[in-house]
C-alpha cells in the first residue's frame, strides 16, 4: 500500500489529523481555504484508498508509513511519496 495513492490535499489533511488537530481545526491550519465538510470528504477518500475503517486506523497507517525521524526531515510532508512498510 502506498501513501502516494492519496492526493496532495488528502495527505495534507491526514498529516494534520496525525499531528493531533481535530477535524474542525484542520481548515484553519492549511494554506488553502477549505470547509470542515471538505476535510471529512478528504479523510473518507483516504480511508477508502488505504483500506482503513476509521480515522484512528488511518492515522496509524500514516504514522507507520512516516516515522518521526522522516517527519522531522520533511520526508512526510504533504507532497512526499512514502511507501508503507509491511
Amino acid at each position: 500500500m502506498i501513501l502516494a495513492a492519496l492526493s496532495p490535499r488528502e495527505r495534507a489533511v491526514l498529516s494534520k489529523l496525525a499531528e493531533g488537530f481535530q477535524q474542525k481545526e484542520i481548515p484553519e491550519t492549511l494554506p488553502v481555504k477549505i470547509s470542515v465538510s471538505a476535510v471529512r470528504v478528504y479523510l473518507a477518500r483516504a480511508r477508502l484508498k488505504l483500506g482503513a475503517r476509521t480515522n484512528y486506523q488511518l492515522v496509524a497507517l500514516f504514522v507507520r508509513a512516516c516515522p518521526l525521524s522522516a517527519k522531522e526531515e520533511g520526508e512526510c510532508s504533504a507532497g512526499a511519496v512514502v511507501k508503507i512498510v509491511s
